[in-house]
């Protein structure tokens, strides 16, 4: 998983795509993913789609947020608004 990240994010791709990226690795590996993932978010010359089960992780690091269950979108909108609305279901 780290060698794909490295690699990934190396070539320079207009979109990335991080699949549960966070849910492997010791909290140092993750820290480092979050800090890169951050500065290329800030830079905006990449957009960068995370895929997470973690609300936590989603409130932390999106800006939007879209729900899919069952192949329909449940939710299109702010990271905030979805981990109020899918914390209380």
């Amino acid at each position: 998983m780290r060698l794909a990240f490295a690699i990934a994010i190396h070539v320079k791709p207009e979109i990335l795509l991080v699949d549960e990226i966070l849910a492997v690795g010791d909290t140092a590996f993750q820290d480092k993913c979050f800090k890169y993932m951050d500065g290329l978010k800030q830079s905006k010359d990449v957009t960068i789609v995370f895929v997470s089960h973690s609300l936590g992780q989603v409130e932390k690091f999106c800006n939007r947020v879209i729900y899919v269950n069952n192949h329909q979108i449940q939710y299109d909108g702010t990271s905030k608004i979805a981990v109020e609305k899918y914390t209380n279901n």
